[in-house]
């Protein structure tokens, strides 16, 4: 008999998940997960070991609210108001590949087993006995849930974790005012600036349709993504529009076969969670960049080879991936390249055959150049109150 890998509640949310890709569970009021006609504790071990030292493994509520969540900023604050180890970003893709089916197993699971069984119901103490037989007007209030499990523990004061809580949802209310107040401002500068569009390097829309020019206006032009010029990339100018704007991946050869031609230049619109629509420019020839153009790039996709940025502005791929996103595509029973693993890239895997699951792959895409910009935007704010401050002290 085969040895099982993970605990059972690990098993079942797998197969739910390759069935109903697009329904993760959802945590009850009650603590309990169903999933699939049976209930599991939220707090239940998975078997999944991270592979960070000393963080151990996960409960079955950091994993489900990894597939629910749709960008890390939101995973990270449902952690926090779950009071719970979230999973670390080293093992997210690891975890989602093998919870939806992109890949078969997984280095970090453990044996049946070996993983721990829901924790039961522990046998009472010496110290919880004499708790029960304490005088009611002794201060001291007993509680029965996980949250304030640490309430009564002598000379210990937590409070310390709710200041820190308040302060950073603080923080973060006052960044969506202030995000709020600059897209205010954008708008109201468009409106009197009139019809300015940005210059695309190229690409024209001539003869566009005037009744399009008011959902035009609406969106961002964000950047350039520089993708493969090989017959061998697994991401080309064929087939990124697919994959990227709709979700569906085909091979360039497909692609071909379908009568597809190379563009110069291929535009993706994506629809973010709040409704704001991006559009990046795709290109596979950074020669033909101007340095303008270099400031706009966002992402660079790599094949897996260094002679890919042969000629290029920024040639070594050290310089390249410190300065750009770095994303490589792979197939999921495909090893990653050996130079790949040198450079600064986040690896996607594809499946070869289970369509459903290239929303997955397009996802976690775009989570990486949503991170990438924001933090890009943390670092010129930061750099704009430096030299506010230092024009100040002058």
């Amino acid at each position: 008999m085969a040895t099982l890998r993970g605990a059972a509640c690990l098993r079942a949310l797998r197969a739910h998940m390759m069935s109903n890709p697009d329904a993760p569970p959802t945590v009850g009021e009650d603590g309990q997960i169903a999933i699939g006609g049976a209930s599991f504790p939220a707090a239940a071990p998975t078997g999944y070991k991270s592979s960070r030292a000393g963080v151990g493994v996960y409960v079955l509520e950091a994993v489900v609210l990894l597939l629910r969540a749709k960008k890390a900023s939101d995973y990270v604050r449902a952690c926090l108001a779950k009071k719970i180890k979230g999973v670390v970003t080293t093992d997210q893709s690891d975890l989602r590949s093998y919870v939806t089916g992109a890949s078969e197993d997984s280095k970090q699971l453990e044996d049946d087993a070996e993983a721990p069984a829901a924790p039961a119901a522990p046998a009472e103490s010496p110290a919880a006995e004499d708790l029960k037989n304490r005088d009611p007007d002794d201060g001291c209030k007993s509680f029965g849930d996980r949250n304030h499990a640490l309430v009564c523990i002598p000379g210990r004061d937590f409070t310390f974790a709710a200041q820190l809580y308040d302060r950073y949802l603080k923080r973060e209310k006052e960044d969506r005012a202030r995000a709020e107040r600059e897209k205010r401002k954008e708008k109201e500068k468009a409106a009197k600036g009139g019809d300015k569009r940005p210059r695309d390097g190229g690409a024209t829309d001539s003869g566009a349709d005037p009744k399009r020019k008011k959902t035009s206006e609406k969106t961002a032009s964000v950047g350039i993504i520089i993708v493969p010029n090989a017959p061998t990339a697994l991401l080309t100018l064929l087939n990124a529009g697919d994959l990227l704007e709709r979700d569906r991946f085909a091979t360039p050869a497909e692609k071909r076969k379908q009568g597809a031609r190379k563009e110069p230049i291929v535009k993706v619109r994506r629809t973010k969670p709040d409704g704001e629509i991006q559009q990046f420019k795709l290109v596979d020839d950074p020669r033909r960049l101007s340095d303008s153009d270099w400031k706009r790039v966002v992402a660079v996709v790599a094949q897996g080879a260094a002679w890919q940025f042969k000629g290029w502005k920024v040639s070594r791929p050290v310089d390249l991936f410190h300065r750009y996103l770095g994303v490589h595509f792979k197939y999921d029973d495909v090893d990653t390249a050996p130079e790949v693993k040198k450079w600064n890239v986040s690896v996607i895997s594809i499946n070869k055959h289970k369509r459903h699951l290239d929303a997955t792959a397009a996802g976690g895409f775009w989570r990486l150049v949503d991170d990438f910009l924001a933090k890009q935007k943390m670092q010129k704010d930061a750099a704009k109150k430096s030299g506010a401050s230092s024009s100040r002290k002058k």
